[in-house]
């Protein structure tokens, strides 16, 4: 099969033969390729998608950064391109795990970024972090015989509206 680590093998010989992928690609970049065909033909072989078809180069194209890329002020900061400027439409904190580049067919290019955000776990309502309650959880059973049965053993009836009104 066509697993991870064959793919990314084949990368050294690859840029031997084409000079351009060593000096204008981020090597980062070429595994995350990898990774993706790999997961494509692990999705195909297990059934659970169509077989990996080649894009066209007249579609939508994307390049995803796992690493080495920083927000400095309106401008994006990629690895071997440089400065790029963009108008960011949310901010965030955290720090930065993949950006991915967008270009659609109308020639727009968008970046998606996945951060990772630090935030405290909240308190777990049955450990008893509430103020007022007893601390304990509830919980509510939708079913087809009862509509809702609650965790005190509470039974609401089902009201079937439709057999109610059925000719």
């Amino acid at each position: 099969g066509l697993s991870r680590s064959y793919i990314q093998g084949l990368l050294p010989n690859l840029k031997k033969e084409h000079p351009w992928l060593k000096e204008d690609v981020y090597s980062q970049c070429l595994q995350v390729v990898a990774l993706n065909l790999s997961t494509a033909y692990r999705n195909f072989f297990e059934k659970r998608a169509r077989l990996p078809r080649f894009k066209s180069k007249h579609g939508r194209q994307s390049i995803s950064y796992p690493q080495n890329v920083k927000f400095e002020g309106d401008c994006l900061k990629l690895p071997k391109i440089g400065l790029v400027h963009c108008r960011q439409h949310r901010s965030f904190e955290g720090k930065i795990k993949t950006v991915t580049i967008s270009k659609n067919p109308d020639g727009k290019y968008y970046a998606s970024v996945l951060v990772e955000e630090v935030k405290e776990t909240p308190l777990n309502p049955s450990s008893g972090g509430t103020k007022g309650g007893e601390g304990k959880a509830i919980g509510i059973d939708l079913g087809l015989t009862d509509f809702a049965i609650t965790s005190e053993g509470s039974k609401y009836n089902n009201p079937k509206h439709f057999h109610k009104h059925a000719q």
